[in-house]
């Protein structure tokens, strides 16, 4: 059952530990009001497989026309084009076009409505925000008519090695998540896939977790721990996207940070556990 708000009531159903899950964002004014850690710490063992932030904004047709007038101006950066594969259903003006640079780590795309950029590895958050603040002032330039941006978000996702306990996954290790289920059914997850969304004042999350195995270590299980944290409609101009960007940033790592357990913490900053 959803309330006049949209969310969804969990305790009639869902005993206490799912529904702190639930509510946890609307029992903060802001994300970033969880003062969780230091900002300019960089774990030595850091989980980041991918990162990404999306500039949503209304279609432009120019785009779609003249794509090539963005690559022209970004090649000598981004020297690969990787076309999309369009599934029956899709609208093709919708689905990203990809430029990638030489080290095949960076990758900025763009669609009808849509300007992204993300690394496979991570160089740190000044870095990124910078060269997509780049990206975004030459992909402005090209196309003056853009129109009103409708959401920008920021992904982080995260690669968990672990290794099974009595056959089981130790979520409880890692993560602070926990679901009252009879016999502490949880307690002994075997396999866990999962999806949640949430809203907060400043902005909407979406995570899921699962569990794989990794592509290049077979024998080796991992947690892919998938953090989406975006402003909707933040009707702001252009040129306050960099600010914003910063913002869902620091917003997406208070969710990481809020979830994992301070053992975990202890092994991503290299100390003995």
């Amino acid at each position: 059952m959803r309330s006049d708000s949209g969310l969804i009531y969990c305790g009639q159903w869902l005993t206490a530990p799912w529904q702190s899950l639930c509510v946890y964002f609307a029992q903060i004014r802001e994300v970033q009001d969880l003062d969780l850690f230091d900002d300019n710490e960089v774990y030595p063992n850091q989980p980041l497989s991918d990162v990404a932030c999306e500039v949503r904004f209304k279609g432009e047709m120019q785009v779609e026309c003249e794509r090539h007038l963005f690559w022209e101006a970004i090649r000598s950066s981004y020297v690969d084009i990787l076309v999309p594969q369009i599934q029956e259903g899709q609208a093709v003006a919708l689905q990203h076009y990809k430029f990638r640079d030489p080290s095949t780590t960076r990758i900025v795309s763009v669609a009808l409505n849509s300007i992204a950029f993300s690394e496979a590895k991570y160089s740190g958050h000044k870095s990124f925000i910078d060269e997509f603040a780049r990206l975004i002032s030459v992909f402005r330039k090209l196309y003056p008519s853009l129109g009103q941006i409708t959401r920008i978000g920021w992904r982080y996702i995260n690669v968990m090695p672990f290794s099974r306990e009595d056959g089981m996954v130790p979520l409880g290790r890692i993560l602070k998540l926990d679901v009252s289920l009879p016999l502490d059914m949880f307690k002994r997850t075997a396999n866990i896939d999962l999806k949640w969304t949430g809203k907060a004042t400043d902005g909407e999350v979406i995570i899921r977790l699962s569990d794989a195995v990794q592509k290049n270590l077979p024998e080796q299980e991992a947690m892919i721990l998938d953090i989406d944290f975006g402003r909707v409609n933040p009707e702001i101009g252009w040129d306050a996207v960099k600010g914003v960007i910063e913002n869902v940033r620091r917003s997406c790592r208070c969710i990481f940070e809020g979830m994992i357990t301070e053992e975990y913490r202890t092994y991503l900053r290299g100390e003995t556990i």
